[in-house]
């Protein structure tokens, strides 16, 4: 496991470092969202390569590769459209700032990935009702956080000066989050029939992400950006009376 997991961090901290350099020198933002969901296919590829390669390794390869894939192609989209991501325009010309933030993205992307590192290097590749329920559970995220996405994408380019209030979004201002928390706790949830001892550091997958949405590079500067850009309208202030943050009548 010890091998597993100081190759996944090494593949994270060197493609980030890589991109860094190359995104700094070109000062492009094309790079930046796209490399979260390559690195983590490139982890994804290599812990299985070195997986015994059984049903439940080849369903979680499946699992997280598809998710992967789905959302770097949405982000690279996404950026295409807007041409630069204006949350980098205060420190992109800035390297160490810039720097900064790659380094705390490579690093995000080894705790969270730590659920299905170690599920590689420890199942015993018979499936249990706990993996198969897990699976379940990062399907429905995977879901949810697709038509969020796929809403909001279609809502914005014909609606590009009016906050996103419809569909899944009607009720949870962050559906996509939502979605993104419930991938990573079912993933994590899959595992946990092959853990004991140390290996339960894989639980830090899922309280990472949800850390980092709740807390830091998710919800917070989304609200404030919010506020500031729709802050004034009555209907804004309507629909965040009545909405929630990340589930219905509980957040």
């Amino acid at each position: 496991m010890a091998t597993t997991l100081l190759t996944a961090l090494s593949v994270s901290v060197g493609l980030n470092l890589v991109l860094f350099l190359i995104a700094y020198f070109l000062q492009t933002d094309k790079l930046t969202d796209f490399s979260y969901s390559l690195c983590f296919l490139i982890i994804n590829g290599v812990c299985f390569y070195l997986s015994e390669h059984s049903l439940i390794d080849i369903v979680m390869f499946c699992m997280i590769s598809v998710w992967a894939f789905r959302l770097g192609g949405y982000l690279f989209v996404r950026i295409m459209a807007m041409g630069r991501d204006a949350r980098f325009d205060k420190f992109r010309e800035r390297l160490i700032s810039f720097a900064s933030f790659w380094v705390v993205q490579a690093i995000s992307i080894f705790i969270i990935s730590l659920s299905f590192i170690i599920f590689y290097s420890v199942n015993d590749s018979i499936p249990t009702p706990i993996f198969w329920a897990g699976c379940i559970i990062a399907l429905s995220g995977l879901i949810l956080e697709s038509i969020a996405d796929s809403q909001k994408f279609q809502f914005k380019k014909a609606n590009p000066n009016t906050f996103m209030h419809s569909g899944v979004w009607s009720k949870i201002r962050h559906p996509n989050y939502t979605g993104e928390i419930i991938f990573w706790v079912g993933i994590f949830v899959s595992t946990t029939s092959y853990l004991g001892g140390i290996q339960w550091l894989a639980i830090c997958s899922p309280l990472w992400i949800i850390l980092l949405l709740l807390k830091f590079s998710g919800i917070p500067p989304l609200e404030e950006t919010w506020e500031e850009k729709y802050g004034d309208m009555a209907s804004f202030r309507e629909y965040k009376a009545q909405s929630y943050k990340l589930v219905p009548w509980v957040y």
